[in-house]
């Protein structure tokens, strides 16, 4: 009888050892698969962290820009001032029959144009911080108004540019030393503020407003010339001529704000026309006379100017045809729309509320324009940028 085999020899450990074997895996796996998720939720959570702080950043940013542009556009008006280095290099070239002839002359203009834009830019910062209360209805595009400015942030800035503006004007008088031409800049200054700031605020005194603002506008041209020239019959008459067409603006301002109260119900009254005009004193009806005949007289002032002598025959031509057209096409269109000016058609106001570049943008273009032209040669007479 053959042997039996003798069982294989199985240590007493073998089961414990391949039974803690599956188990031990399991636990590092587990390990691995929750490291994994902290690795990924830590990721997922510095990723919100980095776009939050991304998206914060971005949105500082966008105020940021939107508190320059509000300054820069908004408050100070700037795209309203550029359109006047036109008209200023038109006079400064006809009062010099041509070019400036050297780089001295050029850094002289350049520096004068820059100064007096400083100084209009703060009478428009003026103007915009006194009728914050007001432009609640009137224009609440106001960056004092729609929050774009704090007031308190506002007011130190707009502090700041008048310490700045008495800066450049005093560099401006070491530079050229042109007297003439720092009392005009100080005069349309001081013009502007009191225009707009108490306790004077001209704007709200009745008849006086719309004149005062026909002053600001007739100073404008005298900084252009004064830059090169000495006042004579030929600026005298032009000054004249945005004096009258700019009180004629002024007083289009005051209807628009009565058009603008009248539409928000903050007055009434059965026949428009015979309501006050608001911060002139003059009924509707009266105030509308009074603003065509303004208007219509700066017009005619420029061919009597020409039979005279004192304008030439080619820009009085210029000017007349050029300014006419715009000026009646924008009546005519007020007719069939307001144009914003008034909410609703049927109102009368919006015929005698055209915008205030319907008479300002053309007159100042069409001066420009042909006052840069080279034409004759003019004899200067006083020429403080030599």
């Amino acid at each position: 009888m053959a042997d039996k085999a003798e069982p294989a020899f199985v240590h007493p450990l073998q089961d414990l050892v391949l039974d803690n074997s599956l188990p031990h895996s399991d636990v590092e796996s587990k390990a691995a698969a929750g490291a994994r998720g902290e690795a990924a939720a830590e990721t997922k959570q510095a990723t919100a962290e980095t776009n939050k702080e991304a998206a914060k950043e971005g949105a500082a940013r966008g105020q940021r820009v939107k508190f320059l542009f509000s300054l820069v556009f908004r408050a100070n008006y700037l795209h309203w001032v550029t359109p006047l280095f036109l008209l200023w290099l038109g006079l400064m070239f006809w009062g010099l029959g041509g070019f400036p002839a050297t780089a001295s002359q050029w850094g002289t203009i350049v520096f004068s144009l820059l100064v007096a834009a400083f100084i209009i830019c703060i009478t428009e910062f003026a103007d915009i911080y006194s009728d914050r209360i007001d432009d609640r209805v009137y224009r609440p595009s106001n960056p004092l108004v729609s929050g774009d400015l704090k007031i308190g942030t506002a007011r130190k800035i707009f502090i700041a540019e008048n310490i700045i503006g008495v800066l450049l004007l005093a560099s401006l008088l070491w530079v050229t030393g042109n007297y003439p031409l720092i009392l005009a800049l100080i005069a349309g200054w001081i013009g502007g503020l009191i225009y707009s700031l108490p306790p004077f605020r001209l704007k709200g005194r009745k008849i006086i407003g719309p004149f005062e603002f026909g002053l600001c506008c007739a100073i404008i041209p005298l900084v252009g010339w004064l830059v090169v020239r000495e006042l004579d019959l030929f600026i005298g008459a032009f000054a004249l001529t945005l004096f009258v067409g700019g009180s004629g603006v002024g007083i289009t301002t005051k209807l628009r704000r009565t058009s603008e109260a009248f539409n928000s119900g903050l007055i009434s009254g059965s026949n428009v026309f015979n309501l006050e005009t608001i911060d002139f004193g003059l009924k509707v009806k009266n105030a509308m006379i009074l603003e065509a005949i303004l208007v219509a007289g700066a017009i005619i002032l420029i061919p009597v100017f020409g039979l005279l002598g004192i304008f030439d025959p080619i820009l009085a031509i210029f000017l007349v045809s050029f300014i006419l057209p715009p000026v009646l096409i924008g009546l005519l269109s007020d007719l069939e729309s307001p144009l914003g000016i008034s909410r609703r058609p049927e109102d009368p106001f919006y015929l005698f509320a055209p915008p205030l570049k319907r008479y300002a943008l053309p007159l100042l273009s069409a001066q420009s324009f042909i006052l840069s032209r080279k034409g004759r040669t003019r004899t200067v007479l006083f020429n403080p940028i030599n």
